[in-house]
């Protein structure tokens, strides 16, 4: 599965380069991930290890949008560095709202599954098919630009 990820990816940027400095800001993720389960005391579950991954896909998908945008933006003539910065400020609104909207939806967060009268649980809420949504959809989605 990582060999056809790293194949993918190095497709969409052709640049080996490019691609290390993608899969390099990928651990980075794992950081604050570790701090965050440490500090909320929380088990390292399922439910866990599926938002992991789906939060480091997110991070390789807006990389992997943040360098296309760095690339239009210089070859309209801009410096590198304010390539970076011009590109980086455009992007920081959409890629937050990305990550609170899945944050907001997590099956994770919720306390305790819910149940209805007669003690079976609720039917999948818009929460969990968010969850299937991100790890289904979304990634084929990863070369598309997002309005800003």
């Amino acid at each position: 599965m990582l060999f056809i990820t790293v194949t993918l990816l190095m497709m969409q940027l052709q640049s080996f380069s490019l691609l290390f400095l993608v899969l390099s800001v990928v651990p980075l993720g794992l950081i604050g991930v570790v701090a965050a389960l440490l500090l909320f005391r929380q088990p390292l579950g399922f439910v866990a290890i599926l938002e992991i991954l789906s939060l480091l896909g997110m991070i390789a998908r807006n990389g992997v949008i943040l360098i296309d945008q760095i690339q239009a933006v210089r070859a309209e003539g801009v410096a590198v560095w304010n390539a970076v910065i011009e590109a980086a400020t455009s992007r920081f609104r959409p890629i937050m709202l990305g990550y609170i909207d899945g944050a907001r939806h997590d099956p994770a967060s919720r306390s305790r599954p819910t149940t209805g009268a007669n003690g079976m649980h609720d039917p999948p809420k818009r929460s969990d098919l968010s969850l299937l949504h991100r790890l289904l959809v979304r990634p084929g989605r990863s070369h598309q630009m997002e309005p800003t």
